[in-house]
């Protein structure tokens, strides 16, 4: 599905048909053709042609959200689901006491990135009911004031750890300077591979 748009699918009952290519210059052409990593960026804008749509996005949403919290066994079982496996088995949880361990979204989405991913990005979410303002007789720097909004929209991921912010199609989607552009420039084609197939 995150392929589609390249070869002008929309899903609305289009039909691909696949010839077996017979020359070695045909078999050549339709592995360049049909190589999803040589399209990870697109020619003409040179920014990411590929994203994550539908089902990846809204999970990718749902589950970087502050209050999400998974049990020891819906952790396994994430990492069950997950193609290529997660990276560090053994992190931590985030909240710990006899009886439970809780490990948050963002630090099992986080699994799925490569280490050596950094990226910075405001998005602007539209206002809700539950924003609050800040005291302003405090002098807040504003990295603070953006980490810390109710509608998180100041992402923060560095080497690979999810630290701030809600995702959604402007950080995971086709744009620029999205998940995937900046996987693609700063770890390797490899690694946007893995995160799509996994996500």
């Amino acid at each position: 599905m995150v392929t589609a748009g390249y070869f002008n699918a929309d899903c609305d009952g289009d039909e691909m048909n696949q010839h077996l290519p017979q020359t070695a210059m045909s078999q050549m052409e339709v592995r360049h053709l049909f190589n999803v990593e040589s399209i990870y960026l697109t020619p003409q804008a040179h920014r990411a042609g590929i994203g994550l749509i539908q089902n990846g996005l809204l999970l990718s949403y749902l589950m970087t959200c502050k209050d999400v919290f998974f049990a020891e066994s819906q952790k396994e079982f994430l990492q069950s689901a997950c193609q290529y496996g997660l990276r560090d088995e053994s992190m931590r949880p985030a909240w710990s006491n006899p009886r439970v361990q809780l490990w948050t979204g963002k630090q099992i989405y986080s699994q799925t990135f490569s280490p050596g991913l950094d990226l910075s990005k405001t998005v602007d979410f539209p206002a809700s009911k539950l924003d609050v303002a800040f005291d302003e007789s405090i002098p807040w720097p504003e990295w603070v004031r953006q980490m810390m909004h109710p509608s998180e929209s100041f992402v923060l991921i560095q080497d690979g750890h999810h630290c701030a912010g809600r995702l959604c199609s402007k950080t995971v989607g086709k744009t620029a300077m999205s998940v995937i552009d900046v996987m693609v420039r700063d770890v390797s084609r490899r690694a946007v591979t893995k995160f799509l197939s996994d996500v």
